[in-house]
């Protein structure tokens, strides 16, 4: 089990424990966005490197860390955010993270070019959310209208076990859904007084930190 010093989702902060929750997204006419603590829609199908697969198959027992761009191919998809875990895969699996995966609603084709284009090949598996079920089951979808239309949010996660552990989205521009953010996250339980001055950044003792 991973252990977050915090969590982002839509741009708030909390605490996260990375501990498995029960509880359940809830939806209804009002949908709400996913939710650190929240469990993945397990049942639903996506397409993973060309082959179908369901969310209990890709998430069920495991640590995995998750890239959702909004096109794959676009600029800053291509430039930064998804080469961010291709260039960090080693880092993330020094903490525990098992799998890694980039997520787009485009098509498995598309996903297979992407991956190239990022040097992701054996690193990254593409995950394509063609027809955006599971993007919009989580409530993290967006129209683009006649650029694209219904894309994913720029988000990243790591779930436990099909349970979210972190989730940090990008509601404007590139800024906190980077591999890099994501490991700035991990809490490390060997330094207590690391620990203490992430939440207590103004004591004394902490003034050599960089928080």
């Amino acid at each position: 089990m991973i252990g977050f010093v915090s969590g982002v989702s839509m741009g708030r902060s909390s605490f996260v424990g990375a501990k498995r929750a029960s509880r359940r997204v809830q939806r209804s006419a009002m949908r709400m966005s996913l939710q650190v603590g929240d469990q993945l829609p397990m049942e639903l199908s996506l397409t993973v490197d060309g082959e179908s697969m369901t969310v209990e198959d890709i998430f069920k027992g495991k640590t995995v860390a998750v890239c959702a761009v909004p096109g794959a191919l676009t600029p800053t998809c291509t430039e930064s955010h998804a080469p961010s875990f291709v260039k960090n895969a080693d880092k993330l699996k020094e903490k525990g993270v098992e799998d890694l995966y980039v997520l787009s609603v485009n098509d498995r084709f598309v996903m297979t070019a992407f991956m190239k284009q990022i040097a992701g090949e054996g690193v990254v598996k593409m995950i394509a959310d063609g027809d955006a079920a599971f993007t919009k089951a989580i409530g993290l979808e967006k129209d683009t209208g006649a650029f694209g239309g219904i894309r994913s949010a720029r988000y990243s996660m790591i779930a436990n076990d099909g349970v979210v552990a972190a989730l940090n989205v990008d509601t404007g521009a590139y800024e906190k859904s980077s591999a890099e953010y994501l490991l700035s996250q991990f809490e490390d339980e060997n330094d207590p007084l690391a620990q203490y001055c992430k939440e207590s950044p103004e004591a004394d003792e902490c003034r050599s930190y960089d928080n």
